[in-house]
């Protein structure tokens, strides 16, 4: 559906032609997170997370995710949009969504306003509207920087593998690899919490 919107990003916006709506919007946003953590899975790997090739922050992620997301100067440049996002990265890396759709009103002679359909947290809204096949997007918050980073559980659960088997490539008793078992128990633990909370939602 040619359903156009635009992304409004802290510094950026993108435009999109077709399907903007909550569910596709949802689907861009989940491709945006698999773009913005690449997990190195090979045994010769230096270190289970590639931080070299996902640079540049969501807006970078988002463009790699999708392909086919237009620079645009702006939400108010593009008069036949239909659904308008605000993405907002607080310093702690928890991204927040505020989503309006175009409302018409007969007063003052069909005046366009835009309501606010969504606001809240990133993984919530994917989660909600994207209907993936089976998988979802967790934040994962570091035990020391309290940093979310944000993966899909299929990520999650290919890092949490990677860094055990990374551990065992250091002897007992080295620093790292008690640092990478801690990590890789990190994300097999938030996989779980989130597993948990996923059940206890469908049962209430």
């Amino acid at each position: 559906m040619s359903t156009r919107g635009t992304y409004q990003f802290e510094n950026l916006t993108f435009y999109i032609h077709h399907d903007n709506y909550l569910e596709g919007a949802a689907r861009y946003f989940y491709k945006m997170v698999e773009a913005s953590i690449k997990i190195n899975t090979s045994p010769d790997a230096l270190h289970p997370i590639d931080d070299h090739n996902t640079r540049g922050g969501m807006e970078f992620a988002f463009i790699r995710g999708i392909g086919n997301a237009d620079l645009s100067k702006g939400h108010d440049h593009h008069s036949d949009t239909e659904f308008r996002y605000f993405l907002n990265t607080s310093d702690l890396g928890v991204v927040t969504i505020n989503a309006q759709e175009k409302m018409w009103t007969e007063i003052e002679g069909d005046k366009v306003h835009w309501r606010v359909v969504y606001n809240g947290e990133l993984s919530e809204f994917i989660n909600k509207y994207a209907e993936v096949d089976a998988d979802k997007v967790l934040c994962k918050v570091d035990d020391y920087s309290n940093r979310c980073t944000y993966a899909t559980f299929v990520q999650a659960h290919d890092a949490a593998i990677a860094f055990y088997e990374g551990a065992l490539k250091f002897n007992e008793g080295n620093p790292n690899r008690l640092s990478y078992m801690r990590k890789g128990k990190a994300w097999s633990e938030v996989i779980s919490l989130r597993q948990d909370m996923s059940k206890i939602a469908e049962a209430v």
